[in-house]
């Protein structure tokens, strides 16, 4: 028996460094990234953000093309034209479209679409009739409460 470990329970212990971190996604273990690895640069690394100020303490001047004079929104430049699509991409398209159709839109969401439209309809066509209706239903229920005062 070594004495020395037990004695001892930080010398078993591998350094902080070397530790493992474990972040669980769906279930599975999975090592941890350093966090700078894992996030993507919005900008170059290096080009300076727009918002930094340049060195000698001036505030950084958008460019007159970038900005618009109402709003500060940049102006929007034009696409330029896509490619044509090749025969392979249609009909790969159409069969991602039939797809779509075939698993999808068919068996899920055309009957809600249907039932949605079917109840819609007939709270309109209900609304529509009490609209109508209420008037006259006042005015024979005041009847109604009138004629039983003449009886009395």
């Amino acid at each position: 028996m070594n004495g020395g470990d037990k004695a001892n329970p930080a010398a078993a212990a591998p350094p902080a460094d070397e530790k493992k971190k474990f972040v669980y996604s769906r279930g599975a273990p999975a090592e941890a990234a350093p966090k700078k690895e894992r996030e993507t640069p919005a900008e170059p690394a290096d080009k300076p953000p727009a918002s930094v100020a340049p060195e000698g303490g001036e505030k950084a001047a958008p460019d007159s093309g970038e900005a618009k004079k109402d709003g500060g929104k940049p102006e929007k430049k034009p696409r330029p034209p896509k490619a044509p699509k090749t025969q392979e991409q249609l009909k790969w398209e159409a069969a991602r479209r039939q797809e779509f159709l075939d698993r999808v839109w068919n068996p899920w969401l055309r009957p809600v679409v249907a039932l949605v439209a079917i109840c819609l309809t007939v709270s309109l066509l209900l609304g529509i009739t009490n609209l109508i209706t209420a008037p006259i239903i006042k005015e024979n229920a005041a009847q109604a409460a009138a004629e039983a005062m003449d009886r009395l």
